[in-house]
């Protein structure tokens, strides 16, 4: 029985089927979040130097303009077209040719779009209306493998909740060091296929060595309690928190951009100084080109950065 057809196969068969059938200087697969329009999938050579993970203004791009119909989704002349030479005036690129196509999440809101474009006039006027209808169909193609991977992503989410009491730090009631590497390691193939803005929050206590040897330790256990408690006050009822063991908690925000990260935060560090937990907290926004992993290194730098500087106080 053959796996089943993941979002990321998906998009890499689309793009080898239009390479082949309408060949472009370059094809992608692109995420709009968070303002930008980040190129997930496409040919590493081509003519534009473009890379998995670069991206572009949203409001610059043709793509705005094609996805609230205010321009034709496919066109072999784009600087005849007012809003696209505006977009070239602003990126400095030399695009002809242009098509596109929208990808839309399950409740209809925009994920992003396949498009390409080439510095040539490649598609003459018989073959216009058969671009825009392949573009289309390529669309919803990519709508629904979108659609597939989040329902399977979902299930899957649920049979892990059903497994919870193996997975349960029993001082805290949080996700342990189990659960936490699991889903990381789930949350970076997802995120490698889909992008979703992710951000991770490492949070190290600075005082239970001091409680646990001044006043015992299960003062200390209430003190790792009330970091708890703290967190999961503080988090969306989409983010996840877990205990990795001895002082150290984590936080998987999903569906989070930096700007929400902020806010996020600052509750989480609000929320610890009204229980009276001193705690240092470092945090990072996952990106297409490092992985999600790479995110998780860089939040715990981040949070140890924090406690040398608070240690040198």
């Amino acid at each position: 029985m053959s796996a089943p057809l993941s979002f990321e196969r998906a998009a890499e068969r689309v793009l080898a089927f239009l390479s082949t059938h309408l060949p472009l200087a370059v094809w992608s697969v692109t995420r709009v979040e968070n303002g930008q329009q980040t190129y997930v999938y496409l040919e590493e050579s081509n003519t534009y130097g473009l890379v998995r993970g670069s991206s572009t203004p949203w409001e610059q791009t043709f793509c705005i303009h094609a996805v609230a119909g205010r321009t034709p989704s496919v066109t072999a002349q784009a600087p005849d077209v007012p809003e696209y030479r505006e977009s070239l005036r602003q990126t400095g690129l030399t695009v002809t040719t242009y098509a596109s196509a929208t990808i839309l999440e399950p409740d209809g809101q925009l994920f992003g779009t396949v498009c390409g474009f080439d510095p040539a006039s490649l598609i003459g006027p018989d073959d216009l209306a058969s671009a825009i209808d392949l573009l289309a169909f390529m669309g919803d193609m990519l709508t629904l493998a979108l659609a597939a991977d989040r329902e399977r992503q979902d299930l899957h989410e649920a049979l892990a909740d059903s497994e919870v009491d193996a997975e349960t730090d029993a001082l805290t009631g949080l996700a342990n060091r189990r659960r936490w590497d699991r889903m990381v390691s789930d949350e970076e193939q997802r995120f490698r296929r889909l992008a979703d803005p992710t951000v991770v929050v490492i949070v190290d206590l600075d005082g239970l060595k001091r409680i646990n040897d001044s006043e015992g330790h299960a003062d200390g256990d209430g003190y790792l309690r009330a970091a708890a408690d703290a967190l999961r006050a503080s988090v969306r009822s989409t983010d996840v928190v877990a205990r990795l063991g001895g002082d150290e908690f984590a936080v998987l925000l999903r569906q989070c951009d930096a700007g929400t990260a902020t806010d996020v935060v600052a509750k989480v560090e609000a929320s610890l100084a009204d229980r009276h937990v001193e705690a240092s907290i470092g945090w990072s926004v996952a990106n297409v080109a490092s992985g999600l992993s790479a995110a998780v290194a860089e939040a715990d730098a981040r949070m140890y950065a924090q406690k040398a500087t608070r240690a040198a106080r």
